[in-house]
């Protein structure tokens, strides 16, 4: 399918899940772009820049160092190079979203012997990610985990639950002498987290709990805040 679209930027264009945005130059690669069109609604367009090859998601830049591309550098990297720093500008150009690039290498056995140097320069220099394909046939299906992964949640981030940051407030109080887990509930009640309890006047405090008690609570978040 073609289809003129609205872009993110001056270079990319924005994509609904689901699409994909393919470089006019594929249109005759029919093996991959069927395979392709199974996970994707598929979008040629020039309004992507030549040294991309396909956006999987509104996340991802995927740029394919192809058999006849490698092998005509030979060991001479530097239009890779300048290919490599070319994406990485365009990934990190919006400061508050930055996009993930992924270079997929054609590894065969006439590309192999300069791997080793095009994945130091991608993966050192560049901190781009880089990973290969025995055959181009192999293309679609990495798309499509790429889209997927797009939209999965961080399995890395910890989403701490409320409950838990309340049993927190509580073991930070009751770690005043003296003060008990009904004393610390009682606090937590009225002032509903930590910061609220720092911020409350001794006085404040004598009421709920008596002024010994007020007195610690209120020199040890003073200190503690003063560290």
């Amino acid at each position: 399918n073609s289809s003129s679209l609205s872009a993110v930027s001056s270079d990319l264009p924005k994509l609904p899940y689901g699409h994909c945005a393919v470089h006019l130059r594929w249109r005759g690669a029919s093996a991959v772009i069927s395979e392709t069109s199974k996970y994707f609604t598929l979008h040629y367009t020039d309004e992507i820049p030549d040294y991309v090859d396909f956006l999987p998601s509104h996340l991802n830049i995927v740029s394919i160092l192809t058999e006849a591309e490698i092998v005509c550098c030979g060991e001479d990297t530097d239009e890779i190079r300048k290919k490599f720093a070319r994406i990485y500008k365009l990934a990190n150009k919006n400061s508050r979203q930055c996009l993930q690039p992924m270079i997929i290498y054609h590894l065969t056995e006439v590309t192999q012997p300069f791997f080793f140097k095009i994945q130091t320069l991608c993966v050192m220099d560049f901190c781009m990610a880089l990973t290969t394909v025995s055959s181009l046939d192999s293309v679609p299906l990495l798309l499509e985990r790429i889209k997927v992964a797009a939209r999965a949640k961080n399995p890395f981030k910890v989403e701490r639950k409320k409950g838990n940051r309340n049993k927190d407030v509580l073991l930070v109080l009751m770690s005043v002498p003296g003060v008990r887990e009904h004393h610390a509930r009682t606090i937590l009640r009225s002032f509903g987290s930590l910061s609220g309890v720092a911020r409350a006047k001794e006085t404040e405090l004598a009421g709920l709990v008596g002024a010994k008690l007020a007195r610690g609570i209120y020199t040890f978040l003073d200190r503690r805040n003063n560290v």
